[in-house]
């Protein structure tokens, strides 16, 4: 499906010049012209009416400019902003700072704080600007299915998980597009191998720790445009529930205040199709129903996990006006994946095959599912971050080509190997209480209507790709 073509070329430069003129306006009544006010009259009142507010008006400046350098350099230019967007907050705070620099004691020292405050001012001004110029033109261009625009300008993107499948093929493609990334991750079931030629390259940053603590996630989300949070527990088949709900509920919301507390514009929360639960009603759409099984179930921890942090994110977004997209992700494959349950039935099949070894299916194997090759799901992702309208969606990520997991492990098999395939159907009772899902297949035509997104790889085209580095890495790692 094309996406809508451009009909209107000059609408960019009509709405950028309209909504300049009205935040210029907004900045000259809200804040320049009481901050003019507190530096000129301001000297006129301490003189005559106020003079035992000079030293409290000095030590207030002081202890914000020491609080400012000691703690967070860019709280100042974040106050300003605060300040530009809120016409309540804006004259008071700039006729206390017009008032505070009125009150130092020496007219040259006052020309310098005052020329300062102007500048940062200035500077947010014109930093807004350039911002605001460059997100019009992205909400302008044309997306055709298949292949994401850049940005004409440079984004920073954090991205959490950065060194596990999805999030390492994500940075590659960023960094090649012109993006600076910062990555976080723990390492527990990615790895730096993921992450190749990317560890030295300049526009990326790497940094291991935990997306549980808010210090490792300040520094990748300081100065960040967009934040995509991948890091997460997955559905616990051979262990207990915890891990998965504190990594997805207490990790989901640190991630959700870096953002906050950082200024990150927007971030991009993947989820999963997990979500729809037992849901017999497919293809599932976006308005779907979630149908979650039991509590003693163990493996619902993962879906319910995922569904806090989407309602939390909507909350922050309702809150503190964070932009947020929410994807909900169909079985990814691909490079990189994990070679173990952890990436998928595919992973384990291919590592089986090329042991010849029997493949084990869970289950009856008649349960459908549909797998999304990475460039496709990589490319949702990036059209999530640049996309002005997605802000407040979410939205379906994947193929949506039905497929049972016993044919699945044929196909697998006959690609690797030109015997009969062997299978091994265990029982899902082997797990304790589980329950597993009969069908779940995406309807991807909200995600091409806003997002003019359409996965283009078939599994004919993408299995023998990942065949083939999963047989590399094997080798390498001395599995064959």
């Amino acid at each position: 499906m094309e996406a809508e073509p451009d009909l209107f070329p000059g609408k960019t430069f009509l709405v950028f010049h309209n909504e300049s003129r009205q935040s210029l306006r907004l900045w000259v009544l809200g804040f320049w012209m009481p901050l003019g006010a507190g530096l000129l009259a301001a000297p006129i009142a301490l003189r005559r009416a106020l003079p035992a507010a000079r030293p409290v008006l000095i030590a207030w400046l002081a202890a914000w400019a020491l609080l400012m350098v000691l703690k967070e350099p860019w709280l100042f230019p974040r106050l300003l902003r605060w300040a530009k967007e809120d016409l309540f907050v804006s004259p008071l705070l700039a006729l206390m700072i017009g008032g505070a620099v009125a009150a130092l004691p020496r007219r040259a020292l006052r020309l310098a704080v005052a020329a300062l405050v102007i500048a940062c001012a200035a500077w947010l001004e014109a930093r807004d600007f350039m911002h605001h110029a460059s997100t019009l033109r992205l909400e302008s261009r044309s997306f055709a299915p298949g292949r994401g625009s850049p940005p004409e300008v440079g984004l920073r993107v954090a991205v959490t998980g950065v060194a596990g499948f999805i999030g390492s093929n994500l940075a590659e493609r960023l960094i090649a597009r012109g993006d600076e990334v910062a990555g976080l991750d723990d390492l527990s079931h990615g790895s730096l191998e993921n992450l190749g030629s990317l560890t030295t390259h300049p526009r990326f940053h790497f940094h291991r720790g935990t997306i549980l603590e808010a210090a490792d996630l300040a520094v990748i989300a300081k100065g960040a445009d967009a934040l995509v949070h991948l890091a997460a527990g997955k559905i616990p088949r051979y262990g207990d529930a915890l891990d998965t709900l504190v990594i997805n509920g207490a990790g989901g919301l640190e991630v959700l205040r870096a953002c906050r507390d950082h200024g990150v514009r927007r971030m991009v929360l993947a989820s999963t199709s997990d979500c729809y639960g037992r849901n017999p009603d497919v293809p599932f759409s976006e308005e779907s129903a979630s149908v979650i099984g039991g509590p003693h179930v163990r493996r619902w921890s993962y879906a319910i996990s995922k569904m806090f942090e989407e309602q939390a994110l909507l909350a922050f977004r309702e809150r503190h006006q964070l932009e947020g997209v929410i994807l909900r992700l169909f079985g990814g494959y691909g490079p990189r994946q994990n070679m173990t349950w952890w990436g998928g039935p595919q992973s384990v099949f291919i590592g089986a095959a090329l042991k010849g070894e029997p493949l084990e299916v869970h289950g009856t194997g008649e349960q459908t599912r549909s797998f999304t090759y990475v460039a496709d799901m990589v490319e949702g992702f990036v059209r999530a971050v640049d996309v002005p309208a997605a802000d407040g969606e979410m939205l379906n990520i994947g193929a949506d080509r039905e497929i049972t997991i016993a044919a699945l492990a044929r196909m697998v098999w006959k690609m690797v190997r030109d015997d009969e395939p062997r299978l091994k159907i265990v029982p899902l009772a082997t797990f304790g209480k589980y329950e597993d899902v009969q069908r779940r297949i995406p309807d991807n035509r909200r995600a091409t209507r806003i997002l003019g997104y359409t996965p283009a790889v078939t599994l004919e085209e993408g299995l023998p790709r990942t065949i083939a580095w999963q047989r590399e890495a094997m080798a390498r790692a001395g599995q064959l």
